[in-house]
């Protein structure tokens, strides 16, 4: 996904508080999987497999997820929702390990060592944060490298790196805490 087809927006602007979650776009690969290409490939299903195996409908490439590792599903209010599916790694939604949580635009998914955001209306993805390191983070995330990021946000690059160092030793502590998932 290129830059101009995505925006950031900031989630006092309460036109993009909550609203329907369009896809999943997963930050190493910079690539939206939409919910309606799956329903294009899969007529009438609402649920759909993410998994390292090749028979999810959303193949992640990283020993940390499992074969089968979530469900997303569309309940009958029409939210979209993510299953754990007794993953090894299990399903952490906003640095929260859940077994199902309901998605909500600038979510933050991780399934193993795989980053995902919850993508908002017209490809906005929210970037919610509850400290500057963890805004510099996600800002870097989201743009690919700490150099865009500085540059779109007026930081410098050497800060923006620390920030983003600091926040992934936070989240991940050692790298012992994920396990590759031979199954």
């Amino acid at each position: 996904m290129k830059d101009g087809h995505t925006k950031l927006i900031d989630m006092a602007d309460r036109r993009y508080a909550g609203g329907p979650v369009i896809g999943l776009f997963e930050i190493r690969e910079r690539t939206l999987h939409k919910f309606s290409d799956l329903q294009l490939r899969q007529s009438e299903t609402t649920e759909w497999s993410i998994g390292r195996a090749r028979s999810c409908d959303i193949q992640l490439l990283d020993c940390t997820v499992s074969l089968l590792h979530c469900k997303v599903t569309c309940g009958a209010s029409g939210a979209w929702e993510i299953i754990d599916a007794n993953s090894t790694n299990g399903v952490v939604v906003n640095d929260l390990r859940v077994s199902r949580a309901v998605l909500v635009p600038g979510m933050w998914i991780f399934l193993g060592r795989t980053e995902l955001i919850a993508m908002g209306p017209d490809g906005a993805i929210p970037i919610t944060a509850t400290t500057n390191t963890s805004f510099l983070y996600k800002a870097a995330a989201y743009y690919g490298s700490d150099r865009k990021a500085a540059a779109r946000i007026g930081k410098s690059a050497a800060t923006v790196r620390r920030a983003r160092q600091r926040q992934r030793r936070r989240q991940h502590g050692d790298s012992s805490q994920h396990r590759c998932d031979d199954a």
